[in-house]
């Protein structure tokens, strides 16, 4: 036993020592902020149709709400982070998200719960490209994909807290408890960053500027484009990679959305139950993420990228076969395998392919996706239920998962032939992107 021990923690010991100091601040801020948001966004969907008394389809209209102004405010915050700092973005981002979290436990109508909602896609997802880019901008390339999936395990070790305790906290007390602990913990993660985080924002290097030179036209002039988006939407790999994503996200977003309202309303499956389905999906990702990563290092990004989509598919697929809550929970270890293979590489991806100079924008780009896939996968999924009833939502977004799957295999053949597609690596190549 004494062996076991003392094992485990020379492991720890040298997990440790492989990334910088500022990295493990990160680590502890995300778990105290993952608490709060594991108290409430699980449970958003169900509060909003009970609190204002909306159609499935109303629901997803809300949290459409929230996506045009956070495409805005992925955009905007990944170029702020690229040219002030990431570090007063993400500052500014947490301090505005804790008092609109604040804010949605008092309101009373509708219409103020969408304008306060319009507030908080505007300033609240900005943290997400800065705070990506940070983690880039520390991190050495070889190490990201595990960085990125630590970060994971720890976000989810408090979404094993948060649903559970939301649950009971809903059943005992009232939805405004959680709203007001979630505005804590994100002032709280506020100040750490504000006290203990340094600005990572790298200088602008020549070597990046002749990549983004290869960005040419279809006669094959090597123009150097303007600065800003342009030089990204002039990046093929990485533009095909987004549109697979925002499938992607369709699919993932049924999870806090459709998922639950459709336990609820078809076999009587409370919020506290619920959140015993989303502490298993958390404690699965605490558990695994990480010997998880270690495997998936080994192969090919896009071919680790399809597997999670498959995942996804038959995950999600199976909640239109299943009536009780066992088997709901079975659907839901599947598709968190899906989502330990696919999110953290997802991110690493974009990281490597990414110049130095633009991550922020680039991981703007990549938010934006994930944010069209949230807001359209709702508005899917509450047709779908009022239109023409529950299990159908699931057969469209397993046939959705199969084409993100096949859609992540063919961006195998665009990508450079002479990089390996399992470590792309913008510090040790070029890549050059021909029209």
């Amino acid at each position: 036993m004494k062996n076991r021990v003392s094992k485990l923690i020379t492991k720890l010991n040298e997990t440790i020592k492989l990334y910088p100091k500022q990295f493990w601040i990160l680590f502890g801020g995300s778990f105290i902020s993952s608490i709060g948001m594991g108290l409430i966004f699980p449970f958003f969907a169900l509060y909003v149709r009970k609190k204002f008394g909306l159609s499935m389809t109303g629901v997803g209209y809300t949290f459409a709400a929230f996506i045009l102004p956070s495409i805005l405010s992925q955009s905007i915050g990944g170029h702020l982070a690229d040219k002030f700092g990431r570090k007063i973005i993400m500052l500014v981002s947490l301090l505005l998200s804790s008092l609109f979290l604040l804010g949605y436990g008092f309101v009373e109508t509708i219409t103020l719960w969408i304008f306060l909602t319009i507030l908080d896609g505007l300033f609240g997802p900005m943290y997400n490209p800065a705070s990506s880019a940070m983690i880039a901008d520390i991190v050495d390339s070889s190490k990201r994909l595990q960085a990125y999936g630590l970060l994971r395990i720890i976000h989810n070790l408090g979404i094993v807290i948060g649903p559970v305790i939301g649950g009971l906290l809903i059943a005992k007390i009232s939805y405004l408890i959680l709203f007001i602990i979630a505005a804590i913990t994100s002032f709280i993660y506020f100040f750490v960053i504000l006290f203990f985080i340094k600005e990572t924002k790298p200088e602008k290097q020549e070597v990046y500027k002749e990549r983004l030179a290869t960005l040419s036209n279809k006669e094959g002039n090597s123009n150097l484009l303007s600065e800003g988006y342009k030089k990204i939407l002039n990046d093929r790999i990485f533009v095909y990679f987004c549109l697979v994503t925002i499938l992607v996200s369709v699919v993932y977003s049924q999870m806090t959305t459709t998922f639950p309202v459709y336990m609820n309303e078809n076999f009587g499956i409370l919020e506290d139950k619920y959140g015993l389905i989303m502490a298993l999906n958390a404690s699965m990702v605490v558990l695994l993420q990480y010997p998880i990563t270690r495997i998936i290092s080994k192969y090919k990004k896009t071919v680790i990228m399809a597997l999670g989509a498959f995942f996804y598919a038959i995950g999600f697929g199976s909640i239109g076969l299943s009536n009780s809550l066992l088997l709901f929970a079975i659907s839901m270890a599947i598709l968190t395998i899906g989502e330990m293979i696919i999110i953290p590489v997802n991110t690493s991806f974009v990281a490597d392919i990414s110049p130095e100079d633009m991550r922020g924008r680039y991981m703007g780009v990549l938010g934006i996706a994930n944010m069209l896939g949230w807001g359209i996968g709702p508005i899917i999924g509450g047709l779908s239920i009022d239109k023409v009833g529950g299990n159908f939502i699931w057969l469209i977004i397993f046939i959705l998962g199969l084409i993100s799957s096949a859609g992540y295999l063919s961006l195998q053949r665009i990508l450079p032939k002479k990089v390996n597609a399992n470590e792309i690596n913008n510090q040790n190549c070029k890549i050059v992107i021909k029209n």
